[in-house]
């Protein structure tokens, strides 16, 4: 009840202000205001006059709201305040009140002996606007020279320039066309490049980079025995740096449980294997939607790269160089996606032999196709990047060439 009050109480500021002619009403948000001064501030919009508002909504508001405006204006130290500033303390009230009913109804669940989804509930703190909606100056900004993050594995490095630092990285391909593989390469050569550094007279210590693998398809001990394959040199130093579940997450749990890991934890990359399993129900446009975009909000938190691991849409792709729009619910993946890698080996299947002239057939290669970077392409534009690909071990580390490609 109380944080109620005081919602209703600065709603009945402010709009006394913009009656007071203090404010003006196509500054503030009307979905800020408790009601009916949320249905007020759309009349004053549109030029209402006192009198219209009277008529409209009644005389007790309008007496309620000059009164405390003017109650505020008269004592010395609420005067001290900008009427711009109780606008931001709205905003405030506002935002702890709407908050505060979601987490009732939770917790009224739980009263009640039924189970929520504590990664939802997880998630729906850590986006608790504590503050207030502004704009910050760029004088206060540091500039930042790039937009990547080198990954150790040579290929990417070399012809992409590494991943983007905060984004979402998709990784779509076929059926058995090592995505998972390459995901997990990606993930040890990262730990293997940032190995952390000691402190010295002239730097700064530096910790070990981990990263975070939420294997919803494979058990654990599979994911090390695909480790293995990949390298058998792997060291238990760096395992003890690759973190790793077997939960069957959802994509609420993800974002707790990796943001709470990338506070604690000198994270370098998230690793999701796979989008299709992050689905609660019937798959939709909007269901994937809100996965995509959790992710992709996910990266920008944290600040750490998320490499999502998805398929092709098996009514559309049938072989041959896949596109974007091969990709499960493409139009999410394209628009969320800072990164998309579209996996692509001839040799794995002789439907595709000399099928595509434009990326050759040669026996044990296969492409890492990049569908769109969304900071630019390094080599000009979209291409396949030539590599090895060998059964069990997957991707090479080598990358031959670059190939012109229409994605």
């Amino acid at each position: 009840m109380g944080d109620k009050m005081v919602w209703l109480d600065r709603s009945e500021i402010v709009t006394g202000l913009i009656f007071n002619g203090d404010l003006d009403a196509n500054l503030v948000n009307a979905d800020d205001f408790y009601p009916p001064y949320n249905e007020i501030i759309p009349t004053l919009r549109k030029g209402g006059t006192t009198e219209d508002v009277v008529a409209k909504h009644g005389f007790s508001y309008y007496q309620a709201a000059t009164m405390a405006a003017n109650a505020v204006t008269a004592d010395k130290e609420q005067a001290k305040r900008k009427p711009i500033d109780w606008l931001i303390l709205l905003e405030q009230a506002a935002s702890y009140y709407k908050y505060g009913q979601e987490l009732a109804k939770m917790a009224d669940y739980l009263i009640m002996g039924q189970a929520i989804d504590p990664g939802k509930l997880l998630q729906f703190v850590s986006g608790l606007d504590l503050g207030h909606r502004t704009l910050t100056p760029l004088s206060q900004v540091e500039p930042e020279a790039g937009q990547w993050i080198k990954t150790g594995y040579a290929p990417i490095d070399y012809y992409v320039g590494g991943i983007p630092k905060a984004g979402l990285i998709t990784v779509a391909g076929g059926t058995g066309i090592g995505k998972t593989t390459l995901a997990l390469r990606i993930g040890l050569d990262m730990v293997r490049l940032y190995k952390g550094k000691r402190k010295t007279k002239t730097t700064a210590a530096e910790p070990a980079g981990k990263i975070a693998i939420f294997s919803l398809e494979m058990l654990l001990s599979q994911v090390m025995a695909r480790y293995l394959d990949l390298d058998k040199t792997i060291t238990k130093e760096e395992r003890s740096r690759i973190l790793a579940t077997e939960s069957a997450y959802t994509v609420g749990e993800i974002y707790a449980v990796a943001a709470r890991t990338a506070a604690n934890e000198n994270l370098k990359a998230i690793i999701i294997d796979f989008a299709d399993m992050l689905v609660e129900g019937e798959q939709s446009e909007a269901v994937m939607g809100v996965i995509y975009r959790s992710l992709a909000v996910l990266a920008k938190t944290t600040g750490v790269p998320v490499i999502l691991v998805c398929q092709l849409n098996r009514t559309q792709y049938t072989g041959g160089i896949p596109k974007i729009n091969h990709i499960r619910y493409s139009g999410m993946a394209e628009m969320m996606s800072s990164l998309i890698l579209l996996l692509y080996n001839p040799s794995s299947t002789v439907a595709d032999v000399n099928a595509n002239a434009i990326l050759p057939f040669y026996q044990d290669k296969g492409y890492i196709i990049i569908g769109k970077s969304r900071f630019g392409f390094k080599m000009g534009k979209p291409g396949a990047i030539q590599t090895d690909f060998y059964g069990e071990t997957g991707w090479g580390n080598i990358g031959y060439h670059y190939f012109d490609v229409f994605v």
